[in-house]
């Protein structure tokens, strides 16, 4: 049999590495042999080594792959392709061929947008036998699309997809090949990936592909700090409690601004301060002062890509003055509030709040919060209660939104 001339510099390159794999793990001289550890061990270690780190190279090539189909799909609607076949440089064995296998698998069920569904046709890939007068043919059922259609017809299984890595000098190369399964499989999409050409840090998560640019984009706003410290903007409505016996306290509606930052590199802990205002022409006004802490809750460490929950506890001082403001007195009957009265001077009070919550921050740009607050110094009789967790009594329950620069 005649061997062409890339089998010929195949066999020649890999007779090379074998010699140079051999060399490697010869004893130096003065050196003394272990036992235990042949040359053909230690050619084997080598290969492992090596292998572990081509399959990190290969993932990325298919990673940018399916992300270019998803870009520009070969076909227009979802069409079934069954896997012919999946080739590795010589000498890598198959136990890569089956971790790409599954990352291909993975990568195109999680990624519908490439509109191409794998499917398992065991006759496709199976050995079919084709006896004809000019002779006996035995080849895999996808390379016999006659022979297959008569032993198992299957209309919807109509193109197969063929991927080759090779090692060419530094680089890796990955060629895919989509064929018609008709006779001569014609190639109707082909694609072409090299390490060279192909970003080499696509985060590879099989759900959550990107493009060079977006992973780009997101690593250079961390390096100009923009995710060191904010500065947000919100609106708050506070819903207070009734009384067992008396009318519905007014809600209030609070604008607030302040300024966060975060504690610790992964983004866990942090805490800020606020300053806000409210105002209801003839009802109420005042002004508020606070500070709280956060924790991160959803995950290790804050996400570029899904929103984060943050558990949220602090306080604040509210200073109110108007109609609206007599639930939150200390006693009402008092003689100095009484004396406020008869001068028709507006009821003003002071009051201290103990606020828990959970808050949802969208690439801390978007922020919405739901809490309940505690108000030991308001006036028990005007104002009702929630629920009670322990000593503190939550008389509020809150809505919060917010807008972060």
């Amino acid at each position: 049999m005649k061997l062409s001339t890339s089998s010929r510099v195949a066999r020649a390159a890999a007779l090379v590495s074998h010699v140079v794999l051999s060399m490697a793990w010869l004893p130096s001289v003065g050196q003394a042999q272990d036992p235990t550890e042949t040359q053909e061990a230690g050619a084997e270690r080598l290969r492992a080594q090596v292998a572990s780190q081509v399959q990190l190279v290969a993932a990325s090539l298919l990673d940018e792959l399916v992300f270019q189909w998803n870009e520009a799909p070969p076909f227009e609607a979802n069409t079934p392709v069954v896997l012919g076949g999946l080739s590795v440089p010589y000498g890598l064995g198959t136990g890569l061929e089956a971790l790409l296998e599954n990352h291909l698998y993975e990568l195109l069920l999680r990624q519908p947008r490439a509109h191409l569904k794998p499917v398992h046709c065991p006759a496709c890939t199976g050995m079919v036998v084709q006896s004809k007068p000019e002779g006996t043919v035995l080849a895999r059922g996808f390379e016999l699309p006659g022979a297959l259609a008569r032993i198992a017809p299957n209309p919807n299984v109509k193109h197969v997809l063929f991927l080759d890595f090779e090692a060419e000098g530094s680089n890796l190369v990955l060629r895919a090949k989509l064929t018609a399964l008709e006779e001569g499989l014609p190639i109707v999409a082909a694609k072409t990936v090299t390490t060279s050409t192909a970003a080499p840090a696509l985060l590879r998560d099989p759900r959550n592909l990107k493009s060079a640019s977006e992973a780009r984009r997101e690593y250079t706003d961390l390096l100009r700090g923009r995710d060191r410290f904010f500065f947000p903007v919100r609106a708050t409505a506070r819903i207070y409690a009734s009384p067992k016996d008396g009318a519905a306290p007014s809600p209030f509606v609070w604008f607030d601004v302040g300024a966060e930052t975060f504690f610790t590199q992964e983004q866990q802990w942090g805490g800020g301060v606020s300053l806000g205002l409210t105002s209801l022409r003839g009802l109420h006004e005042g002004w508020s002062v606070g500070a709280h802490a956060v924790r991160l809750v959803s995950g290790a460490t804050r996400s570029l890509t899904r929103p984060d929950v943050y558990l949220v506890a602090g306080g604040s001082i509210l200073d109110m003055k108007g109609q609206n403001v007599r639930p939150f007195l200390r006693d009402p009957t008092s003689a100095a509030e009484l004396k406020n009265q008869l001068d028709g001077k507006e009821p003003r009070a002071t009051v201290a709040t103990w606020r828990v919550g959970m808050e949802l921050r969208i690439k801390n740009r978007f922020s919405a919060m739901l809490f309940g607050e505690a108000v030991p110094t308001a006036n028990n009789k005007a104002l009702g209660s929630y629920v009670s967790l322990g000593p503190m009594s939550i008389r509020c329950v809150g809505l919060e939104a917010g807008l972060w620069f």
